[in-house]
């Protein structure tokens, strides 16, 4: 499990700020935000992968997910309670620093999320067999997670393994990524998996960038400006 790396008492509800939002405490590592309320054992978990957006207001911050949730946050002081209210007033200095930290968290699991996409597909364009222990290394996966889960993966696309190699060959990269990304958890969010699926026109079957032909049914494809060219 991650370290924690933010810890803080907090307010959280979840869409926009209605009514009184529920206090406790807030959790982050590089993976998750965790808050658990202390009035009704209320518990929420946002995965960073899931964030799509993080905007600051006066003394609190609003999360997007790629999926459309908002959720509303911010630190507060526990040593400080308003006289009319009862609650907790805010902590701007530590929200100012959350929304810092999860400005840079976020970004940085974006370029980790594109490291591991181009890495594997350039591990695809040059050989349609994929050393097993290098792909584990390149995704940074435990190896009990990553070697349970590699044969779901082949079984899944109907990739066969022989030794120490994945035989990719007949697998399109979009297709290859989503089935990683889905059992072995690497947290890669949808909106960052760019779409590369090809099918052949006559019987559908999942072709890689640049075949010049379908490997499933043998049909010609079409060929691109650059062979027209010296026909």
């Amino acid at each position: 499990m991650d370290k924690n790396i933010f810890e803080s008492w907090a307010k959280f509800t979840e869409g926009e700020i209605r009514g009184r939002a529920k206090e406790g405490f807030l959790l982050i590592n590089k993976e998750i935000i965790n808050f658990k309320s202390y009035e009704g054992g209320i518990f929420q978990e946002i995965r960073l992968s899931d964030i799509s957006e993080v905007v600051k207001h006066k003394n609190y911050l609003k999360i997007i997910t790629s999926a459309g949730k908002i959720y509303t946050l911010w630190a507060v002081d526990p040593g400080r309670v308003g006289t009319l209210t009862g609650e907790k007033k805010s902590d701007d200095n530590k929200t100012r620093t959350l929304y810092s930290l999860l400005i840079s968290l976020k970004d940085t699991k974006g370029l980790i999320e594109q490291n591991i996409i181009e890495k594997v597909k350039n591990m695809m364009e040059v050989s349609t067999r994929i050393n097993i222990d290098m792909l584990k290394e390149v995704l940074g996966v435990e190896s009990s997670i990553f070697y349970q889960n590699i044969f779901n993966v082949a079984a899944k696309l109907g990739l066969t393994i022989d030794g120490n190699q994945l035989n990719v060959e007949n697998v399109s990269f979009s297709d290859f990524i989503r089935a990683l990304n889905e059992y072995l958890d690497l947290g890669i969010s949808n909106d960052i998996l760019i779409d590369e699926k090809l099918s052949c026109p006559y019987c559908g079957f999942s072709l890689k960038p640049h075949m010049k032909s379908c490997t499933q049914c043998g049909t010609a494809l079409l060929k691109d400006e650059n062979d027209k060219k010296h026909e």
